[in-house]
């Protein structure tokens, strides 16, 4: 366990998964992922949390169900959740 700022901080390793780094924050607090992206509590009210994102508008941010459906093999998935072969996002320049 780190401890940093008032901030706890654990990661967590389970096998065959990127072990993850578990951060306890309080409404209005910011994440800060690298130098570009930040994330901010923003309301927390019974088990829901919302969250901000800032991020440069070549960064791809997207809910995690909204990926798996992206990825989704199954033809009967229906198109409106699925892109077809979606292109890799490149960086300008």
């Amino acid at each position: 366990m780190l401890t940093h700022s008032k901030t706890i901080c654990h990661t967590h390793a389970v096998k065959g998964v990127i072990p993850m780094l578990v951060l306890t924050r309080k409404t209005n607090e910011v994440i800060c992922i690298g130098d570009k992206v930040q994330v901010e509590v923003l309301e927390v009210r019974g088990n829901k949390v919302r969250i901000g994102v800032r991020a440069p508008r070549d960064v791809l941010v997207l809910r995690k169900e909204v990926t798996d459906k992206l990825h989704d093999p199954r033809p009967d998935t229906p198109a409106i959740t699925r892109l077809r072969d979606p292109e890799p996002l490149t960086t300008p320049g």
